[in-house]
């Protein structure tokens, strides 16, 4: 029989996911696709709606900060999410439909590992913070072994001036994403680049920030004559070594990535 507990405090929730057999669950959007892709469900549901402040989003510090059950809708429309990081409102107007993004929550999103968000909150420096632990980045989060951490909160430093994303898929066939490109930088006053932070991510795909390719690309004008060549060499050295990555994937990033960072610098001429 499928238990269900509805904890008032956070001690309570982690208390009650210790048992075997248990799941943390926000909207449930994900529990819903795993259930109808023939999995099991789990023994014991811990509804985490009831946890303080589970819905909260602030700034303060130079900070936008939002509670991980915060609906995806929620980030789309808050003024604060659209003042402060505008790629994330961008990226939760893709996610789903309208239907899901009033229920799926952003937590619930990173917790799955395999959400649209993902990648751009990877690429606007996020910091998220565990039930137990200091902030960790979104990139450590996604290497823990186990699920049992509770998401409590998404912390969004200093403002990316300039960002973009590109989303491949299938809407019409409601097919999960093939391939989101996400980035942000910045420019100097001679239009050279700096702060560049790039990463993927896509259907049965981890998202992956992409360092040295970052590295590469700092200092460098766009507007160059061999800046295309020296991209796509660095990129597609980095993407014959992304485990998973089937050929199409890796044609489409090779093909949005330098496209659409190209094609932002180009604008701010």
């Amino acid at each position: 029989m499928l238990m269900l507990q509805r904890p008032a405090a956070v001690a309570a929730a982690v208390s009650a996911r210790a048992a075997a057999g248990s799941a943390y669950v926000a909207g449930g959007t994900a529990l819903q696709l795993a259930w109808n892709q023939g999995q099991a469900l789990p023994q014991q549901l811990i509804d985490l709606s009831q946890l303080p402040q589970w819905r909260h989003i602030s700034v303060g510090h130079h900070a936008l900060q939002i509670a991980a059950g915060v609906t995806l809708e929620q980030c789309r429309t808050d003024l604060r999410v659209q003042q402060h990081a505008p790629l994330l409102t961008q990226v939760c107007a893709v996610i789903g439909a309208l239907s899901v993004r009033n229920v799926g929550t952003l937590g619930g999103n990173l917790a799955w590992r395999s959400g649209d968000s993902i990648a751009a909150l990877m690429v606007l420096d996020a910091r998220l913070q565990l039930h137990d632990e200091s902030p960790v980045s979104v990139s450590d989060f996604l290497q823990l072994q186990h699920d049992d951490a509770l998401l409590l909160g998404i912390v969004i430093g200093r403002r990316s001036r300039h960002t973009f994303f590109e989303k491949a898929g299938y809407r019409e066939a409601f097919t999960p994403t093939l391939v989101l490109v996400c980035g942000a930088f910045e420019c100097d006053a001679n239009g050279r680049l700096k702060n560049v932070r790039l990463a993927f991510s896509g259907a049965g795909l981890r998202a992956r920030r992409l360092p040295s390719l970052e590295a590469w690309l700092e200092g460098r004008d766009p507007q160059t004559a061999d800046w295309h060549a020296g991209f796509d060499t660095c990129l597609r050295s980095l993407l014959a070594d992304c485990a998973g990555l089937s050929l199409l994937q890796r044609q489409v990033v090779q093909a949005l990535l330098p496209g659409k960072l190209y094609a932002c610098c180009r604008e701010l001429r």
